[in-house]
């Protein structure tokens, strides 16, 4: 499992993440963005200001998220994916491989 965070820069996510798959298909890319609060959490928590800040990330489940990854105790871990083109956050929006 490959875990690197580069946001707000999709091309590279993009390249990074078909040139690990290429290398090793148990590997993939999570990023910071995967938990990251939806802009209208934000906007309820008067954060939209601070959008990218880590106060408008969810943290402990980016954490929980990790844990679950390095247990590696499933077949498939579904993970978060976040909409950029919505903004918002698809819960199980990718199928990581165990």
């Amino acid at each position: 499992m490959f875990l690197h965070s580069i946001p707000g820069v999709a091309d590279l996510y993009h390249r990074y993440r078909r040139l690990i798959l290429d290398i090793c298909e148990y590997c993939d890319i999570v990023l910071m963005d995967q938990c990251r609060y939806e802009n209208a959490v934000l906007e309820r928590s008067s954060l939209r200001e601070q959008k990218g800040e880590s106060e408008t990330f969810d943290a402990k489940g980016l954490n929980s998220l990790f844990a679950r990854l390095r247990q590696n105790k499933i077949a498939q871990i579904a993970i978060p994916v976040f909409d950029r083109r919505l903004e918002i956050l698809r819960n199980a929006g990718r199928i990581i491989p165990q």
